[in-house]
């Protein structure tokens, strides 16, 4: 197996079309598929040489060169390679319409990227564009927003975390959304020492949110389980005790 893909490295050539250079790269990577290890890893690299290809040979060919520079960087992401994959990402906001979604996700996996590195304020840049990113999908714009509330608060920004989270929760597109965007509005305020209405604004929530979490339905299920998941009870409760 590792050989055959080392000969489907050596084999890659440019296809007639843009659109079946970039089947040739999906087919490379679904031989990832059932594979482990060593031989993995090395399909996974031909896989990404393959989505290489794309941009080399057909760098105008929309929409297959946007998502081939952002299959690539996920491809190398796993691979652990993080300055390259930064690099398809970065590929992906110069080639991409910015009306495209792998446009908006590039903003978000760099972001990521930033943060797992502790290099915060590009990380903080990179999820306030996509917050902010209009042109793309609501929900991708949402989760930039989640990003800036989670990573403030883990930074102990808590006057911004505290603004991110709102926003986020007044943009939530479900009731499990808008909670967890409450957990950490409530976390932040109580770590800012404001436990106090902290605890009632938890109350509210689980006023609120009471009729849904016990409906006979699946989403019911899923409101319970998320207000059982609440972080702030247990870091309300540890301020109450350093506040005394």
């Amino acid at each position: 197996m590792i050989a055959a893909a080392i000969i489907g490295l050596c084999a890659l050539q440019q296809a007639a079309t843009a659109e079946l250079q970039f089947v040739q790269a999906k087919v490379q990577k679904s031989r990832c598929i059932g594979l482990e290890g060593i031989a993995k890893a090395v399909q996974k690299r031909v896989t990404a040489d393959a989505y290489a290809e794309v941009k080399r040979y057909w760098p105008d060919a929309h929409p297959y060169v946007e998502e081939a520079c952002f299959r690539r960087g996920e491809i190398l992401r796993s691979l652990g390679e993080s300055g390259a994959a930064r690099g398809c990402f970065e590929d992906v906001l110069e080639v991409a319409p910015d009306d495209s979604d792998f446009y908006i996700r590039a903003l978000l996996e760099l972001g990521h990227l930033c943060r797992r590195a502790k290099q915060y304020d590009p990380s903080l840049s990179y999820y306030s564009l996509a917050a902010a990113h209009h042109k793309g999908s609501l929900s991708y714009q949402v989760r930039g927003q989640s990003w800036l509330a989670k990573l403030n608060l883990t930074l102990k920004e808590y006057e911004t975390a505290i603004r991110a989270a709102k926003l986020w929760r007044k943009r939530a597109l479900s009731s499990v959304e808008y909670i967890r965007a409450s957990d950490v509005y409530l976390c932040a305020l109580a770590e800012s020492h404001e436990w106090e209405m902290a605890e009632k604004e938890l109350k509210s929530l689980r006023n609120k949110m009471q009729k849904q979490s016990t409906a006979p339905s699946e989403e019911g299920k899923s409101v319970a389980k998320a207000l059982d998941g609440l972080k702030a009870p247990r870091v309300i409760e540890l301020m109450r005790q350093g506040g005394r």
